[in-house]
């Protein structure tokens, strides 16, 4: 009996999965802010913080980040969806 055996390497496909929180410059990176403006964000409290117990880092849950990024403002040119709302016309058409 010739028997032969050929070895065929493995390749693990490895899933990357994006992580749910992100430290602060990872943070500032994801919403592509500078770390000055995302830090004076996080002082006026528009974009929330959490703590792990008994470290000192704060870490940042995508979810939180994501919306912040959902409620700004969508521009159109020079307008914005707020100012387009807000205009006098607006209440015209919500009557058509």
């Amino acid at each position: 009996m010739n028997t032969k055996l050929t070895l065929v390497p493995i390749i693990e496909t490895q899933k990357t999965i994006p992580p749910a929180a992100l430290y602060e410059r990872d943070a500032a990176f994801y919403l592509k802010l500078s770390i000055h403006e995302f830090r004076s964000l996080v002082r006026a409290g528009a974009i929330p913080f959490r703590n792990h117990i008994g470290r000192k880092r704060r870490i940042y849950l995508r979810d939180d980040l994501d919306l912040y990024l959902s409620r700004l403002p969508r521009h159109f040119g020079k307008t914005t969806i707020a100012a387009i709302e807000d205009s006098p016309r607006a209440d015209e058409r919500r009557n058509e």
